[in-house]
């Protein structure tokens, strides 16, 4: 048997002649290739059942390849570049017996390749002169590569980044974008985004990455931002009304409530509010702008307004307000003067009071009732009135001219009247152009027997009156008429008495104005006459 040492030495020199020879001085390297078995395929199962061998030497050489379980592949002399397969030796789909294959000569191992899933060999790897070219596992899955394919994948469109304004109610956006496209010289396994079109994304800034994987597990990333803006101010809801609140008499101002408006935000829970005057503030009278802002964490903000008007209700108060006043007119002019003190207005707010009048203190004033009102009118414009009346009457009476004087005429024998003419009195009045004239009897009267007073009335527009009289005298000019007056008698006394007793029919009288004329006689019809 030989030694140990001596193989030793017979291997050593055996490879310092192969080494001279030029098998072991190359030991290639399997360059980068797209048929590779992609990297999501590959790798070991269980372990080894099969690989193939390429001989990179430059002389050929007879081997013996084994594993544990004996010989399983014997080769007459190798040529450079030739290729042999070997498999398990426990038979076809087994792994490898052992855990390893070994390549022999006579008397030296040229090659100890592992076939055991703990530290897999890949196609490429080499041993001495000898190249694993391919290989499977257990199950058929093909072995990998030593050096994958490690082009990365190429991004030739990624998006560029997006700045939006997020909804208005949602805080956020749904974002849309073209995806990407990829290109790889050996075939894109996947295109996996983190984000999708359509994605809903949050105010803020969103990284989207597309990472790109192809066969061989080489990755390549396109990122973009996207962007969402809370541009969207909060919402003030309940912003109240204008309103008005009266003033308090005694102070002039007022205390003013409300209910504060609230303010929503989609992105904000609470959003801060401030107002420029707040409920429960007293107020001075006249209007007052209450301001709320409402600012959400971004910084936008908005406002509502209303006016708060503080008003006085209250009227000035006029003091010492003229009683009546009643003048006569002067009877030259037909008016009056007037005077009186004027009253004194105040107001509970103070302030400047502006106070007008219809007339001032020794205004003339026409004929009748006057009225003079004071106004006063305060800041806010209430208004009060102080009135009264300078009632200015006509004292003057009418003034009759040419009054007839008294008239006396006799009747008409034919009608016991007379018709009597006179020319009328003429009548002026200071302030009344056309004063009412009447009169008892105008001219052209007829008057009956006796005396009739005319009276002229003459009564202006303030009813003065003035009167003028005359007396229109009637007489009855024109005598009695007798007729059937008696003729003479002559009678003889009695011849005892030496008188005697006398009957006529006595005459009837008649009158043109007396109906029954008063008869008187000396004697009557039946008187006793002495003699003679």
């Amino acid at each position: 048997m030989l030694s140990v040492d001596f193989v030793r030495r017979q291997k050593a020199l055996f490879l310092g002649l192969l080494a001279m020879l030029g098998i072991l001085s190359t030991q290639q390297v399997f360059a980068q290739s797209c048929s590779c078995p992609p990297i999501t395929t590959c790798g070991c199962n269980v372990g080894l059942t099969k690989i193939t061998v390429r001989f990179t030497g430059l002389i050929g050489l007879t081997v013996d390849v084994r594993d544990d379980g004996g010989s399983i592949y014997s080769g007459l002399l190798l040529l450079p570049g030739s290729t042999f397969d070997v498999q398990s030796s426990a038979g076809a789909g087994q792994p490898f017996v052992g855990n390893h294959v070994t390549i022999r000569t006579t008397l030296l191992v040229l090659a100890d390749i592992s076939t055991s899933c703990s530290n897999p060999v890949k196609i490429g790897t080499t041993f001495g002169n000898f190249v694993v070219t391919a290989g499977e596992s257990v199950g058929g899955t093909p072995i990998c590569c030593l050096n994958m394919e490690s082009s990365p994948p190429n991004f030739t469109s990624c998006p560029a980044n997006i700045d939006v304004s997020a909804d208005a109610t949602a805080c956020g956006k749904s974002i849309s974008w073209t995806a990407p496209t990829v290109t790889d010289n050996c075939g894109v396994a996947s295109v996996i985004p983190d984000h999708n079109p359509g994605d809903f994304f949050p105010v803020g800034t969103t990284v989207v990455t597309y990472t790109a994987t192809d066969n061989y597990g080489n990755t390549a990333n396109c990122s973009f931002n996207v962007k969402v803006r809370d541009d969207t101010p909060p919402v003030l809801v309940g912003c109240p009304a204008d309103f008005s609140v009266p003033v308090d008499p005694t102070t002039c101002n007022a205390v003013a409530n409300w209910t504060p408006p609230t303010a929503t935000d989609s992105c904000d829970p609470s959003p801060q509010i401030n107002a420029n005057i707040n409920p429960g503030t007293t107020l001075s009278l006249g209007p007052h702008t209450v301001t709320y802002t409402a600012k959400d964490m971004e910084g936008n903000q908005s406002t509502c307004s209303f006016i708060v008007t503080v008003t006085d209700a209250t009227k000035p108060v006029f003091t010492n307000c003229p009683a009546n006043i009643n003048v006569t007119t002067n009877p030259a002019t037909c008016t009056a003067t007037a005077s009186w003190t004027p009253p004194t207005a105040s107001d509970n707010c103070g302030g400047s009071l502006t106070v007008t009048s219809t007339a001032n203190p020794s205004a003339t004033f026409g004929l009748g009732i006057n009225t003079v009102t004071y106004e006063a009118t305060d800041a806010a414009g209430n208004k009060e009135t102080c009135s009264f009346t300078v009632t200015v009457t006509d004292g003057t009476k009418p003034v009759i001219a040419n009054c007839p004087a008294n008239i006396s005429v006799t009747t008409n024998p034919a009608t016991c009247n007379a018709v009597v003419n006179w020319t009328a009195p003429t009548v002026t009045d200071n302030c009344d152009a056309s004063p009412t004239v009447t009169s008892t009897a105008s001219p052209g009267a007829t008057f009956g027997l006796g005396t009739t007073t005319v009276t002229y009335v003459a009564t202006d527009a303030a009813g003065n009156k003035e009167t003028c009289s005359f007396t229109v005298t009637v007489t009855d000019a024109t005598k009695p008429i007798f007729t059937n007056c008696p003729a003479n008698i002559n009678v003889n006394t009695s011849t005892t008495t030496c008188n005697t007793i006398v009957n006529w029919t006595p005459p009837t009288v008649t009158d043109n104005c007396d109906a029954s004329p008063v008869v008187t006689s000396t004697a009557n019809p039946g008187a006793t006459f002495g003699l003679g």
